[in-house]
């Protein structure tokens, strides 16, 4: 479950830039780590999520580094609050694959069937 909770979280975040981006003709997942992550990539970047997402305190970072080839991330948990009934918590995330390197702060709440969802960039941003 928290596999499949981290997995879901990345492709939707990957997807949402991924599909505004394209919109507006600029392409922007030529210029994403996440388009050369491998399978084994994806794994280690899925469950650094889910353990910053589920037991994560503000400050800690949460990273994973493939030795075979070189690409990384890391989830610091930035805060931890709740919006509207909802467990949230705000991360930085960076990842580095392929050349490029990339991050953001995103928002994510724990929905009513225990999976993670993001809502978009932090407010701050």
């Amino acid at each position: 479950m928290k596999k499949q909770t981290g997995l879901m979280l990345l492709a939707l975040l990957t997807l949402a830039v991924t599909l505004k981006s394209h919109a507006l003709g600029l392409h922007l997942l030529d210029f994403m780590p996440a388009k050369y992550f491998t399978e084994a990539d994806w794994d280690m970047a899925k469950a650094s999520a889910g353990k910053a997402l589920q037991q994560g305190k503000a400050g800690e970072v949460f990273a994973w580094r493939n030795e075979a080839n070189r690409h990384r991330g890391a989830y610091r948990v930035l805060n931890s609050l709740e919006v509207a009934g909802k467990r949230c918590r705000d991360l930085y995330i960076q990842h580095s694959a392929g050349g490029y390197r990339g991050g953001g702060s995103y928002r994510f709440c724990q929905m009513e069937d225990g999976e993670w969802k993001t809502t978009g960039r932090t407010p701050d941003e």
